[in-house]
């Protein structure tokens, strides 16, 4: 099987990249990374097989390299990569009152860590692609409800519960249909979101 791991040289993704290499061995790793602030080689200087790993430099945002990969065949994509403004983002909310706070930001950071866990057993359990968008949706979103909740902050708190909600039904609907749901459903929550942001913000 052949995956393609997008920001595979940074803290979380070469952590992946290794855990992938030495739990399965019929895996061969197609590590994409630009090396800006948060990739750096010596991250991957340790892997259990290097054989079956490949680095190459680029980002996600280059349409020519990534289609050139996908056509070299990929099975399953692991989507490491972040911006700067990622960064400038969390690090503002560290220093900000009304920013998330430091157990906040490991609160949700393991949210999405638990994901990549549970897609990846699986991918290893043989289980349909059709049912990661659920995955990918309800852990995050309760996740993100908790963390709001606890900040008094019930819209936000809503939003991650309409998302939560969002996974749950795609669970029900089969193959066929999760990601259908998942993505209206997304849609769904992201405008109403805006719509209540707008409405607030009138006159």
């Amino acid at each position: 099987m052949r995956v393609l791991v997008t920001g595979g040289a940074g803290f979380i993704g070469s952590h992946f990249v290794k855990f992938a290499l030495r739990t399965h061995p019929d895996w061969h790793v197609i590590n994409l990374d630009k090396l800006s602030y948060a990739g750096n080689l010596e991250n991957l200087t340790d892997l259990p097989d290097a054989t079956r790993h490949q680095f190459v430099k680029g980002g996600i945002e280059d349409h020519e390299l990534v289609s050139r990969l996908w056509s070299e065949g990929v099975d399953i994509v692991v989507n490491f990569a972040a911006t700067v403004a990622v960064r400038e983002r969390a690090l503002a909310g560290v220093r900000g009152r009304s920013r998330l706070r430091p157990a906040e930001i490991t609160v949700l950071v393991l949210a999405w860590v638990a994901v990549v866990a549970v897609m990846v057993a699986l991918a290893a359990a043989g289980v349909s692609y059709a049912r990661y968008p659920t995955t990918v949706l309800i852990v995050p979103g309760l996740a993100w409800a908790a963390v709001t909740a606890a900040r008094a902050e019930w819209r936000a708190c809503g939003v991650g519960l309409a998302v939560a909600a969002v996974g749950g039904v795609g669970l029900l609907t089969g193959p066929a249909g999760s990601w259908l749901v998942a993505g209206v459903g997304l849609c769904a929550v992201l405008l109403g979101n805006a719509a209540a942001i707008a409405w607030r913000q009138r006159g």
